[in-house]
């Protein structure tokens, strides 16, 4: 290559540069909406960046957006040495102590059964959203099915949908079976 074409794209670099950067400096978020998520964790919370990584990395958003909303999907609770020895409790409280706003149960928070469940939801600090989970003696759905969110002038439903096969594919079903082997919930397949 010759001189000139070197000067000549470096010069061109440069300014590619430092327009990308002034472009990028202008956009920086202020009031943008920011929705982060986890899902399929399985108790992993050490692995990859892990829980302490999602907090520093929502702690760091906060500081150039206010709108920030850190949503979990499902399957946090079990399968980890830390989620059977502690029956998913500390996951639970890794999961308040990491700010979750909204949270959604996946099949595996049936693992252990619905006692075990009952323990999640009274402890779980943003609850949880599931507008098929039905009750059937009351034919209601047992969690809300929808929580709206506020950001300035704009507003976010998040709904929250679990997967309806749980009852069927979680370790221990037989515990959501009644004496007569019938079902106190189901899981319908739209809201």
């Amino acid at each position: 290559m010759s001189i000139r074409f070197c000067k000549k794209l470096f010069l061109i670099l440069a300014f590619v540069f430092l327009f990308s950067v002034n472009v990028f400096a202008n956009n920086l978020p202020d009031n943008d909406i920011v929705i982060l998520y986890t899902n399929d964790v399985h108790c992993a919370v050490d692995e990859s960046i892990g829980y302490a990584g999602v907090k520093f990395y929502v702690d760091e958003m906060k500081k150039l957006t206010p709108y920030v909303t850190l949503v979990d999907a499902g399957d946090h609770t079990s399968g980890g040495v830390i989620g059977v020895i502690s029956n998913g409790r500390y996951l639970i409280q890794i999961m308040n102590e990491t700010g979750y706003d909204i949270a959604i149960p996946g099949n595996h928070e049936f693992d252990s059964g619905w006692a075990v469940f009952e323990n999640y939801i009274k402890n779980l600090k943003c609850g949880y959203l599931a507008c098929n989970l039905i009750d059937l003696k009351t034919g209601k759905p047992i969690l809300p099915a929808y929580k709206i969110l506020n950001y300035g002038d704009t507003k976010i439903a998040f709904v929250g949908v679990t997967t309806p096969s749980s009852v069927f594919v979680c370790l221990k079903a037989v515990k959501f079976y009644g004496r007569r082997r019938k079902f106190y919930i189901r899981f319908v397949r739209r809201c």
